[in-house]
C-alpha cells in the first residue's frame, strides 16, 4: 500500500478486492446452506463498493481542497533574511502590515499607507491637521516601544497583518523582542535597521517585503542624496566651525541625550557639537541634567524637543526665563523648537522626518553650507512623503518657533525663509509696520506708543499663568489708527516670520488686549481669553484685512 502526495491511499483499493474475496470463499465453505452463497457474497460485494466509493469521495474533495490552497497567492510563502540576520518566512504577497513602534509605521505610513492596519498612537490633532483625511481615522493599536509599552495583541490579531516591521536598533534586545512578539501574534516579524545613514536601505528592503520598489526607491533615492549632501557639508567644517547645541528635553528642558544617541543624530550628520556631556542611555535616554550645568556648556543653539500634546511650555521658559538669560544661544536668539507634524524633524520618537530635519538644522547652523529656501523644501518634503500639501498657514504654524528671533543686532544666522519674510515686512524688531485697511499706516515704535495712554494690567498667560505687561490698549490704539468698518481680520507678523490671524471681534471683546512695551524696546500683542499661539511676540507687522 502507497500513500499519494495529499496522503490519499490509491493502489490500497486494488489490494483489498482479492482479500475480500477468499474470506467470502472460506465461508461458503463452513455453510451448511449453499443457496445462501450467492446472497452474501453480493452483500458483501455491495457493502465493499459502498464504502469503497465514500473513500475515493473523500480523498478526491481532500486533494481538491489542499489544490485550491497550495495555488492561492495569499499562501505562498518566501523566506528572507531581516537586518538581524534571522531566517523569516512571510508571505509572498503582503495586504496588510503593522509596525511594532512609531519609527516603523511612520515609514510604511510614507510608503504605503493603504497597507497600514493601524497606528502605535492615535494620533493629536496637531498632528492630524497634517495628515490626509482618509488616514486621520486610523486607530491607535499601541506597540512595543519606549517604557513599558505594549501592543494591544488581540486588536491586532483581529485585524490580521501578513508581517509587523520592527524598525530600530539591531541587537540582541531587537531579536528578543521580535520572538517574542511573533509568539504573541503568530504573525512573522521583520527587523530592519533604523540607523539615520541606512535610511536608504530600509526603504527598498521594506518595499521589497510590501511589493512597493518602484515607490521605495524613490524615496530611498531622495534620502540618500540628503544624507550625501549633509556628509559633504561637513566635511567642510574645521573644529573650530562647528556651532555647540544643547538638546533640551523634558517638562523644563533639563533633560537630554548626547552624541552617538539615536536620538541625536541629526545634530550628528550636519556636524554640530552637542554639548552634553552625560552617559549614554541606549533605548529611551532622557538623561537627567541641572540648569547649572547647561549654563557651564554655554550652547551657542538650543534645540527644545516638539510637545504635540501642547502640555509645555520649554521655549518659553527658556527664552523668557531669567534662569536661561546668560546662556549664549539665548542671547543669540537661536532657541529652536523642533517641528512635529504629523511626526517628528529629529526626535521623540524618531522617524523618517529626520531627512526634513537635516536641512532644517544645517540651515539654522551653517546657512552658508544650506543655502537654499527652506519653506520650499518643506512644502516638497511633505508632498513626496507625507501626501499632503501644506498651506501658507500650516507652514506658519509649523515652524512658529522654528526659526531665529534675532535677539540680538549681532545674530549671524537666519533661515532663508525668515530673511525673506523679514524683508518683504516694513517693520524690524522694535518697529511695527500698520498696513491695509487703516486711514493712517504708519511704523509704530516703543518711543511713539510712549506719548499715548499706557496700562499696566495683569492678565493670566495660557501657559504662563497670571502675568504682567504694560502697554497700549488694542482699542485705543485701533481708534488712533483709523481702523476702517470694512476690516475683520487683524495678522500680525513677528520678525521670526511667525504669523498669526486673528478676527478683530475676538480683540474686540477683549478689554485688556494690549500692544505691550517690553524693556527691551520690542512690541507683542497680548489678547486675554484666547490661545497662546496667538500672542505674538516681538511684532514687526500689524495688518488689517
Amino acid at each position: 500500500m502507497s500513500a499519494n502526495k495529499n496522503g490519499c491511499t490509491t493502489r490500497a483499493h486494488q489490494a483489498r478486492e482479492p482479500r475480500a474475496s477468499t474470506e467470502v470463499r472460506s465461508a461458503a465453505r463452513s455453510t451448511a446452506r449453499p443457496t445462501a452463497r450467492p446472497t452474501a457474497i453480493f452483500l458483501v460485494l455491495l457493502l465493499l463498493s459502498i464504502l469503497l466509493s465514500l473513500s475515493a469521495v473523500a480523498c478526491s474533495s481532500e486533494q481538491d481542497a489542499v489544490g485550491t490552497t497550495s495555488t492561492s497567492t495569499s499562501q505562498q510563502t518566501v523566506t528572507i533574511t531581516d537586518h538581524a540576520g534571522r531566517q523569516v518566512t512571510i508571505p509572498a504577497h503582503v495586504g496588510r502590515v503593522f509596525g511594532s513602534g512609531p519609527t516603523a509605521t511612520n515609514l510604511i505610513y510614507t510608503l504605503a499607507p493603504e497597507l497600514l492596519i493601524g497606528w502605535n498612537i492615535t494620533p493629536t490633532e496637531q498632528e492630524k491637521e497634517y495628515i490626509p483625511a482618509e488616514y486621520r481615522t486610523m486607530v491607535g493599536l499601541g506597540g512595543w516601544f519606549g517604557k513599558n509599552t505594549t501592543g494591544n495583541v488581540e486588536e491586532i490579531i483581529k485585524l490580521a497583518p501578513d508581517v509587523v516591521i520592527s524598525l530600530g536598533d539591531v541587537d540582541e534586545a531587537a531579536v528578543s523582542d521580535a520572538e517574542r512578539i511573533q509568539g504573541l501574534l503568530g504573525v512573522p516579524v521583520v527587523i530592519v535597521d533604523s540607523n539615520l545613514a541606512k535610511t536608504g536601505e530600509a526603504y527598498r528592503f521594506i518595499g521589497e517585503i510590501l511589493g512597493v520598489q518602484e515607490r521605495a526607491e524613490e524615496l530611498a533615492a531622495y534620502s540618500d542624496e540628503i544624507l550625501r549632501q549633509a556628509q559633504d557639508n561637513t566635511a567642510k567644517l574645521t573644529e573650530a566651525d562647528r556651532i555647540s547645541v544643547y538638546y533640551a528635553e523634558g517638562g523644563k528642558g533639563l533633560h537630554t541625550d548626547p552624541e552617538g544617541s539615536n536620538h541625536t543624530e541629526v545634530f550628528s550628520v550636519v556636524g554640530a557639537k552637542n554639548v552634553a556631556d552625560v552617559e549614554l542611555q541606549q533605548g529611551y535616554g532622557m538623561s537627567p541634567v541641572s540648569l547649572e550645568q547647561v549654563i557651564a556648556w554655554n550652547p551657542q543653539a538650543i534645540f527644545v524637543a516638539s510637545d504635540p500634546a501642547g502640555e509645555t511650555n520649554v521655549h518659553e521658559q527658556i527664552t523668557t526665563g531669567a534662569d536661561w538669560a546668560t546662556i549664549q544661544a539665548v542671547k543669540d536668539g537661536r532657541v529652536y523648537e523642533i517641528p512635529h507634524g504629523p511626526f517628528d524633524w529629529v526626535d521623540r520618537p524618531y522617524s523618517i522626518g529626520r531627512i526634513l530635519g537635516i536641512p532644517w538644522v544645517g540651515n539654522l547652523l551653517y546657512p552658508e553650507l544650506y543655502d537654499f529656501d527652506m519653506q520650499a523644501k518643506v512644502k516638497e518634503f511633505y508632498e513626496l512623503f507625507y501626501h499632503f500639501d501644506l498651506t501658507d498657514e500650516q507652514m506658519q504654524r509649523l515652524m512658529e518657533h522654528a526659526v531665529p528671533t534675532n535677539a540680538t543686532a549681532g545674530s549671524e544666522t537666519t533661515t532663508t525663509a525668515a530673511a525673506a519674510t523679514a524683508s518683504s515686512s516694513a517693520g524690524t524688531s522694535g518697529n511695527a509696520a500698520v498696513k491695509g485697511m487703516v486711514d493712517n499706516p504708519t511704523a509704530l515704535t516703543a518711543a511713539e506708543l510712549e506719548t499715548m495712554t499706557v496700562t499696566e494690567i495683569t492678565v493670566e498667560h495660557p501657559k504662563l499663568g497670571m502675568t504682567d505687561y504694560r502697554g497700549v490698549r488694542l482699542s485705543d490704539l485701533f481708534a488712533a489708527l483709523g481702523v476702517q468698518s470694512e476690516a475683520t481680520t487683524l495678522v500680525m507678523t513677528a520678525s521670526d516670520a511667525y504669523m498669526a490671524e486673528v478676527p478683530l471681534s475676538d480683540i474686540q471683546g477683549s478689554a485688556d488686549a494690549i500692544l505691550a512695551i517690553g524693556d527691551d524696546g520690542r512690541l507683542s500683542v497680548v489678547i486675554p481669553g484666547i490661545e497662546s499661539k496667538s500672542w505674538v511676540k516681538d511684532v514687526v507687522s500689524l495688518e488689517f484685512k
